[in-house]
């Protein structure tokens, strides 16, 4: 099928054959879905990171003590990484996660070695999200149920989806190109949303 056919050999069930594989389509950063969201969040942890700071350093003027340089270097780091993440999760969807239809389930695989994979038959459930430029995102099984706004983190961490003991119960296949392709693939077999 393609190059990322192999990274799935070792997962498939005995028989189980491959019908479509791909990947997240190049995206825009900055969507219209996340766009004001992430505004928002750099100037939350913009003004936390200089409010810790600026708060922890007068507390140490005012009893005398020497600033303690890692606690500084906390102070800023943790919300300079809250900010950096966003960047972080839509480079990891674009460059480590590959999706796959089989015979038998949706396989997401992050990393060549995640795998995270939920039964497909009659019964399970498949809502579309199109977008332009023939596009969309695909939730399987619990994820069409819930209202999920942003989908890149969800889709990034399918774990979300997944109790304790239990098995995956919903995936999302995050802005996949050929999304004809992947409809075709699954028509045969699931209550299509």
């Amino acid at each position: 099928m393609n190059m990322h056919t192999n990274q799935f050999s070792n997962f498939l069930e005995e028989g189980e054959s491959i019908e479509w594989i791909g990947k997240a389509a190049p995206f825009s950063f900055f969507d219209s879905v996340h766009k004001q969201s992430l505004t928002i969040r750099w100037v939350i942890c913009l003004l936390v990171a200089v409010g810790a700071t600026v708060a922890y350093l007068l507390s140490t003027a005012q009893t005398g003590a020497a600033p303690m340089m890692p606690i500084v270097a906390f102070l800023i780091g943790v919300p300079l990484f809250a900010a950096v993440r966003p960047f972080l999760d839509a480079r990891s969807i674009k460059k480590h996660l590959v999706f796959a239809i089989t015979d038998r389930r949706a396989i997401t695989c992050k990393g060549g070695s995640d795998f995270f994979a939920i039964a497909l038959d009659e019964s399970t459930p498949v809502k579309f999200i199109e977008k332009a430029g023939g596009v969309g995102d695909v939730l399987f099984g619990d994820a069409t149920g819930r209202k999920i706004h942003k989908l890149r983190i969800p889709a990034l961490f399918p774990q979300t989806f997944k109790d304790e003991g239990k098995p995956q119960a919903g995936l999302i296949f995050y802005n996949v190109g050929e999304i004809e392709n992947v409809k075709e693939a699954l028509e045969r077999r699931t209550n299509v949303a």
